[in-house]
């Protein structure tokens, strides 16, 4: 039975058997947990509460402070000082240069894993606990130091611009759940993703429905997220003809990328001599340059040429009409069930060894209001 108010929650009556080591122990667990914050109750309402004699309670208090636990403020009371921080990290050897100065550089964030941020924000604020938010060169040994000392446990995020996951070692001191990429990563370390061989199969079939005679595959193989969903989707469109428009928004503007890109799409949709050409778009950040690519051709997407787009990330998609079809890989759903994940491997024992999940979801295909 507990006795709980907006401010603690401490068991009644509870003998403890080691009188105040037993006390503070069973007062910083409240505290880590984030059962017990703000201000604590008064050594008279503690000593009765755990009844032992003032004193204890007071070397009790003395051990919390001395762990940075509590403050102590003259003629106003004893308050938590300690909060669980929770950090978000996207590794990353990609940078760019801000407007800050020339000898100044940073990592870059893709808009993507702001989804993602926010389905873990939403766990970890429910629990009021504190957030950092930072996107790190896993090579920065001292930053990565630093960090590992800020935060209580991390859900790390990368997309392999030049991460590998031997990069992930550098945290194996921390607790953490690696969010988003391949599937076949490491073994050693729990994991949340999505199914992204899946997200070619999904739009292959799509298109396929969609009686294409030839398709085009817009993106990058840069990275292996993007090969991989290349090569799922070669398979699922089996013999129809194939077109690979490779040009990487990470590398191009989008004026170049509109330049490059309509040359190309010109040339493709004038050798389908009649066939309906269906565009599979690997990511969203291309999906508005291709749609002004095909209206400055006189082509509408979606109603003239059949395409289907992936991700949905709506940062991207936002103001576009008509909406594309859609391969959801519920990046904010990644985000949330890492969270939980993370949370349940800080509350475990310590004395228990640290069990490794990992969770697969799966990408859905929306497209029944919007085709």
């Amino acid at each position: 039975m507990v006795e709980k108010s907006s401010d603690f929650v401490i068991p009644i009556r509870s003998r403890i058997a080691c009188k105040h080591d037993g006390i503070a122990a069973e007062l910083a667990r409240q505290i880590r947990s984030g059962l017990l914050t703000g201000k604590l109750p008064g050594v008279t309402r503690l000593a009765q509460e755990y009844s032992v004699n003032p004193l204890t309670v007071c070397k009790a208090l003395d051990a919390l402070e001395q762990q940075g636990l509590i403050e102590r403020r003259s003629r106003v009371g004893t308050f938590v000082k300690y909060k669980k921080r929770i950090g978000i990290f996207f590794l990353t050897r990609k940078s760019v240069l801000p407007a800050n100065g020339p000898d100044r550089w940073q990592p870059v964030l893709p808009t993507l894993y702001n989804i993602v941020s926010e389905g873990i924000s939403a766990v970890i604020g429910a629990r009021q606990f504190a957030m950092l938010i930072q996107a790190v060169n896993p090579d920065d040994e001292s930053y990565v130091h630093y960090l590992k000392n800020e935060v209580d446990g991390a859900v790390i995020l990368h997309a392999g611009d030049g991460v590998t996951d031997q990069d992930l070692n550098h945290f194996s001191d921390l607790v953490f759940v690696r969010a988003m990429g391949q599937s076949s990563g490491a073994d050693s370390f729990s994991h949340v993703t999505y199914d992204n061989p899946l997200t070619g199969i999904l739009a292959g079939e799509y298109l396929r429905r969609r009686q294409c005679g030839k398709v085009v595959y817009v993106g990058s193989m840069r990275l292996a997220l993007g090969r991989e969903r290349m090569a799922a989707f070669r398979k699922a469109i089996g013999d129809l003809p194939l077109e690979h428009l490779d040009l990487d928004l990470g590398e191009l503007t989008v004026p170049e990328f509109i330049a490059a890109g309509t040359e190309r799409v010109r040339e493709i949709l004038a050798r389908a001599a009649g066939q309906k050409v269906g565009f599979f778009i690997s990511g969203d950040v291309y999906t508005a340059p291709i749609y002004q690519i095909l209206r400055s051709l006189g082509r509408e997407p979606v109603t003239d040429v059949p395409l289907v787009s992936c991700d949905n990330n709506y940062y991207f998609l936002h103001g576009l009409h008509p909406l594309p079809p859609e391969i959801d890989i519920q990046a904010y759903e990644i985000g949330r069930r890492s969270a939980e994940l993370l949370l349940r491997l800080l509350d475990r024992q310590e004395s228990e060894p640290a069990p490794v999940e990992r969770i697969l979801l799966q990408p859905v295909l929306r497209d029944s209001a919007r085709c």
